[in-house]
């Protein structure tokens, strides 16, 4: 390979930049008076951090809505439930830059927004998903400000594990 031709490595943050691009593109070559912005699976990453930084720019009017769809909370969270719970560390020992926190550019995106899920997918397990991790967050950590590790597998919270009748 030429010097000149460096090889794509993708990571969430080109996802995101790439996402950003495409949006930016659209708004301002091709006369988009209103955009929508549909993310699946692994495009929830690009879709959730696009409509998060739309919204927080000038052009925050042309933004209709943010649809994400059979995406996951977090990357670890799904790898947690496909591989073991060790995974989650590992991914984040092995790749400690990259952040696949959709929850927290869903849930800070300032538009209309749609969360759409199959509780049946194999891949993003119900427990793992955007609806699950947002769920939880707004159950247990929203004090917290941070999404970072919603929808890892975890022992129940303790008000949960006080309110079980072991009779």
């Amino acid at each position: 390979v030429p010097q000149s031709m460096s090889i794509f490595q993708p990571t969430p943050d080109t996802l995101r930049a790439d996402g950003l691009v495409v949006a930016w593109h659209i708004l301002t070559n091709l006369g988009v008076d209103s955009l929508v912005i549909h993310g699946e699976s692994i495009g929830g990453v690009a879709a959730s951090a696009t409509a998060r930084q739309l919204s927080q720019s000038p052009s925050r009017d042309k933004l209709a809505l943010l649809i994400c769809d059979r995406t996951f909370c977090n990357l670890e969270s799904v790898a947690q439930r496909l591989v073991g719970s060790w995974s989650g560390y590992a991914i984040r020992l092995l790749a400690p830059l990259w952040s696949t926190d959709v929850a927290a550019d869903f849930i800070a995106a300032s538009c209309p927004k749609v969360v759409a899920n199959d509780s049946a997918d194999s891949i993003i397990f119900d427990s793992a998903s955007l609806r699950a991790g947002i769920a939880f967050w707004k159950e247990i950590h929203r004090n917290a400000g941070s999404t970072k590790s919603v929808g890892w597998m975890m022992e129940a919270p303790l008000q949960y594990r006080m309110a079980v009748d072991y009779e």
